[in-house]
C-alpha cells in the first residue's frame, strides 16, 4: 500500500510483534485510509454485506483461493454466545486481535494486508504485514509508502492432520483511539488480501467493537 511520507508511524505491540499502522487521517480515499464520515452524512454503506462462515466457537471467513484457509478473530470477550460475532470492548482491550492462516503457497506472498471497516462500512484502517515463517530476531522489510522499515511477523506453523498451514497475525488499536474518541461502535467489518492481489483471499469477517 502506498501512503503518503508525512505520515507518522506507530509501533502496535501484538504479543511479541510489532506492526506499523498510520496515525493519521489521509486525504484521499484511494490511499487506503481512514475514511470515517463523521463530519458529513455518509449516505448508504459503500459495501454490500459480506458472507460469514461459523466455525466452532468463532466465526471465520473461508478461502476464496488455494492460498488461504481462513480469517479469524483469536481474542475477544468471554461472554459471546458460541457461533457468534466476535466482540471487543473498547474499555477492555487495547487491541483486536486476528489472523489468517494461510497455505505453504500463500507464505511465498510474504505480505498481507487488511482492511478495517467501521459499521457505516467506510474504510478506517489498512495495515499492511510482512511476514515469514522463521524471520530471525529483529527482522525488518521495506515497504512501499512507508518511511521506515516494518517489522516482519511471524508467521506461526500449525500441523493440522498431516499438513503446515502459517498463521499470520494482526492487531487493530481500539482502546484510546479514534474508535473511543468518536463513538465508532457497532459492527465492523475485516478483510484479508495477500502479496499484490487486488481480491480478498477470504470472506470478510464481521466484529463488534462496543464501548
Amino acid at each position: 500500500m502506498n501512503r503518503k511520507s508525512l505520515l507518522r508511524p506507530v509501533a502496535v505491540w501484538h504479543g511479541t510483534v510489532v506492526v506499523l499502522v498510520s496515525s493519521l487521517v489521509l486525504s484521499s480515499p484511494a490511499m487506503g485510509q481512514r475514511d470515517l464520515g463523521i463530519t458529513k452524512d455518509p449516505g448508504p454503506p459503500v459495501r454490500a454485506p459480506v458472507t460469514l462462515q461459523r466455525v466452532d466457537d468463532f466465526v471465520s471467513g473461508e478461502s476464496l483461493n488455494a492460498r488461504c484457509i481462513e480469517l479469524a478473530a483469536v481474542e475477544h470477550s468471554a461472554s459471546r454466545r458460541p457461533g457468534s460475532e466476535p466482540r471487543f470492548s473498547a474499555a477492555e482491550v487495547i487491541d483486536a486481535g486476528f489472523r489468517l492462516r494461510v497455505t505453504r503457497q500463500g507464505l511465498s506472498d510474504s505480505v498481507a494486508t487488511f482492511r478495517f471497516y467501521t459499521p457505516n462500512g467506510h474504510l478506517y484502517e489498512q495495515i499492511d504485514v510482512p511476514f515469514a515463517n522463521n524471520p530471525g530476531d529483529r527482522a525488518e522489510r521495506r515497504l512501499p509508502g512507508y518511511p521506515h522499515p516494518v517489522a516482519v511477523a511471524r508467521a506461526e506453523e500449525q500441523r493440522i492432520n498431516g499438513d503446515s498451514f502459517f498463521d499470520v497475525p494482526v492487531a487493530l488499536p481500539v482502546g484510546g483511539t479514534l474508535i473511543s474518541t468518536n463513538s465508532l461502535y457497532g459492527l465492523w467489518t475485516v478483510e484479508a488480501y495477500l502479496g499484490d492481489g487486488d481480491n480478498p483471499c477470504t470472506k470478510a469477517v464481521e466484529f463488534y467493537i462496543l464501548e
